[in-house]
């Protein structure tokens, strides 16, 4: 179609259109699902390692392996900013089993912040990269 103002008969709109806008809305949405799904993965193997550094870090204090204990437990404080690390919330709201939902808002922050950097990245290294002879 020219470029021009275009009437949707099924809706009664309007709307200005060019011819490069074809595919724009399905672009859009599989560029979301893509960055959805890399959050989520991303989300998911936060809340894993957040779920699992916290009975390797008792051990290895246990043990006596001061030096691991230690960098777990600097770990530990990494994975769980901001939510859990900055106490943002009293810890009498989630009784038991309840405070899994804390860790997993943590990871899905997690997640979406690590899915925008690693976003962020591709797009500053395409747009800096030496161009293929």
């Amino acid at each position: 179609e020219p470029l021009g103002m275009v009437f949707d008969g099924t809706t009664s709109r309007l709307s200005v259109r060019s011819p490069s806008d074809a595919g724009a809305t399905g672009e859009v949405a599989v560029k979301t699902y893509r960055f959805l799904a890399s959050a989520v993965k991303w989300a998911a193997v936060h809340f894993l390692a957040s779920l699992l550094i916290v009975p390797a870090t008792l051990k290895a204090g246990e043990a006596g392996i001061s030096v691991v204990a230690g960098v777990l437990a600097f770990l530990t404080k990494v994975l769980y900013f901001p939510v859990l690390g900055l106490a943002l919330y009293p810890r009498y709201w989630f009784p038991g089993q309840w405070i899994y939902a804390p860790i997993a808002a943590n990871s899905l922050i997690w997640g979406l912040a690590l899915a925008a950097a690693i976003k962020a990245g591709r797009r500053w290294h395409q747009k800096f990269s030496a161009p293929d002879v």
